[in-house]
């Protein structure tokens, strides 16, 4: 299937913000570094790097993920709010969206938090 287009986010503009991707089926997280699925017990703050998804900030507080044309199926992407100065497992979650692709056509379910503190 075609890139449809870049997954947009709606948070205020000047934060690091990252994603990380699970699929469904079996809480298995996507290695971006391996393009491959790897389970969760291999994933940890030492290898967190391979694993998380730049989001770029565009400005006027707007964000966006690149669509991930490399896998398709049923996951979920999870943004995380970076806290120090590289992504950790302890960084706070902004919300997820679930995405199903079934090489035809594309639905997504997203749920945001926001936190002001």
């Amino acid at each position: 299937m075609a890139n449809p287009a870049d997954i947009t986010i709606v948070y205020p503009s000047g934060f690091a913000l990252y994603a990380i991707r699970r699929r469904n089926a079996d809480g298995y997280i996507w290695d971006v570094g391996d393009v491959a699925w790897e389970a969760i017990g291999t994933w940890n703050n030492a290898r967190i790097d391979e694993c998380d998804i730049a989001i770029t900030d565009k400005g006027g507080n707007f964000y966006t993920i690149p669509y991930p044309a490399d896998i398709a199926g049923n996951y979920t992407t999870i943004v995380f709010l970076q806290a120090g100065g590289s992504p950790a497992t302890t960084d706070a979650i902004l919300g997820s969206m679930n995405i199903s692709e079934t090489g035809k056509t594309i639905t997504h379910e997203t749920t945001l938090i926001v936190r002001n503190e």
